[in-house]
């Protein structure tokens, strides 16, 4: 019996449910397959790559005891033979897995000895570059700090100094202790006392100065206030001066036609009067 909608070859429900049943299971198996193989090689790279930094000029070398050394060797050569042993040709992808996962817990602490070793420097510089900036803040005459208070300056200073003081302490312990041991001052460490630093001092090198209003000018006095009480008179005064000079010239005429006789009779001539006999006689 052939049902409605389905593909017209003959096929049943339960056939084609099995049908996608065996395809799904063949990918499934493909892809163990993939991953057992990138199992297989990564353990074949990790038992390489390790053998060769732990070797006689290795980098490894330094950060790890010579027997524990010569341990891991060993263990590296059985893991090397095992891997292209019948046994590895049928072992399943987690046994490639849980070897890489034993050989990684020896041989990682010397791996990360190591990378300390490397970056540790990078992270001591960082931290004394901190806090040579944030001490800036104490010293005279930065103008853009002036206006922090004592107890702000105060407490840059107990911050950067006491970052200092740990980071003298630490570095020479560390110095002082072998490379083949788990470090004292990690970059973890340090990195968190960079930013406590931070923490500290940033928000007081951010404060920001106080606003200053500026002066407000002066108001303009009016210009009716600005004339003096007595302005108009003195216009008034000026104005009346050539009047005066006038009435001063007329007083010297008439003066001269009073002394000369001649003169004054001239003078009522001009002025349209007969001229005085008395005196022209």
């Amino acid at each position: 019996v052939v049902k409605r909608g389905l593909m017209n070859i003959g096929l049943t429900e339960a056939s084609l449910t099995k049908a996608f049943e065996d395809e799904a299971q063949m990918k499934a198996a493909d892809t163990y397959q993939r991953e057992r193989a990138d199992s297989l090689n990564a353990l074949e790279s990790y038992v390489y790559d390790s053998r060769e930094k732990l070797d006689e000029y290795g980098k490894l070398k330094e950060f790890v005891t010579d027997d524990v050394r010569v341990q891991i060797l060993e263990d590296l050569e059985v893991a090397e033979g095992w891997i292209y042993s019948e046994e590895a040709e049928e072992a399943a992808k987690s046994t490639f897995v849980e070897k890489k996962d034993a050989l990684f817990a020896k041989i990682g602490p010397i791996q990360a000895r190591y990378l300390e070793s490397e970056n540790r420097p990078v992270y001591i510089d960082r931290l004394k570059e901190t806090i040579l900036k944030y001490k800036e803040v104490i010293v005279p005459g930065v103008a853009k700090y002036e206006h922090l208070t004592e107890e702000d300056k105060s407490t840059v200073l107990k911050s950067c100094e006491g970052a200092m003081l740990w980071l003298t302490k630490e570095s020479a312990e560390q110095d002082a202790m072998p490379k083949n041991v788990d470090p004292k001052l990690t970059t973890r460490m340090l990195e968190a006392k960079d930013q406590e630093v931070v923490s500290v001092c940033k928000p007081i090198s951010e404060k920001p100065k106080p606003k200053v209003e500026p002066p407000k000018e002066a108001e303009k006095p009016k210009d009716d206030a600005s004339k003096p009480a007595g302005g108009d008179s003195e216009a008034k005064d000026g104005d009346a001066k050539p009047a005066e000079a006038a009435d001063e010239s007329g007083d010297v005429e008439m003066k001269d036609a009073d002394t000369d006789p001649k003169a004054a009779d001239d003078a009522h001539v001009e002025n349209g009067e007969e001229p005085n006999p008395t005196k022209s006689e």
